[in-house]
């Protein structure tokens, strides 16, 4: 937030305390925060993301990303659990555990996949509106060569991402092949 505010970006204090969830605060609800202290739009730093800017079309993600990310100028280091941690805890609780959309971040680095899946994944998100036709054949075919799981996420995330809605990903008409699969993964029928 200090980082947000030295870039000349301001925002209410109390709207970020009044919409975080346990007090976590993410880039997007700084995004909201400061487009909502920005009355009258006048700060340029926000114009991209008002109503027919360049970034507008999904304007609190796009804000994380132009400002948050690793390497841009209010990033602020996240200490996560290993990926080895967070595939035995989602084993633990039931799940499944499952690469979101690798086109994104893994893009099509089969040595990166190949150790990842050798952490325990079990599935691989194929279908995404992140990935290209293309990527969407690549892990696919990679998810079939690893007798992996496919599964299809539209990644919505309601207002953090206005411009995806929840069925805008083609799974190629797949659905009850994956929902299947998944549930005999589960070991469960219903």
């Amino acid at each position: 937030m200090k980082l947000i505010r030295e870039s000349g970006i301001d925002f209410s204090d109390e709207f970020i305390v009044s919409k975080s969830r346990n007090g976590v605060v993410t880039g997007e609800l700084i995004a909201e925060a400061a487009m909502e202290f920005d009355k009258g739009h006048k700060n340029p730093l926000l114009k991209p993301y008002y109503e027919n800017g360049s970034r507008s079309d999904n304007p609190y993600v796009n804000f994380y990303w132009d400002y948050c990310a690793q390497g841009k100028p209010a990033y602020a280091e996240v200490n996560f659990i290993s990926l080895n941690e967070a595939v035995k805890a989602i084993s633990q609780n039931g799940g499944v555990p499952v690469l979101a959309h690798p086109g994104n971040n893994v893009k099509e680095n089969i040595n990166l996949l190949e150790y990842i899946i050798s952490q325990g994944i079990k599935g691989l998100e194929a279908y995404s509106s992140y990935h290209s036709k293309e990527q969407a054949a690549f892990y696919k075919k990679f998810a079939f060569k690893h007798n992996l799981l496919l599964t299809c996420g539209s990644d919505f995330h309601s207002k953090t991402k206005p411009s995806i809605s929840l069925d805008s990903t083609d799974c190629e008409s797949n659905e009850d092949d994956i929902i299947s699969a998944l549930k005999r993964s589960l070991g469960r029928s219903f």
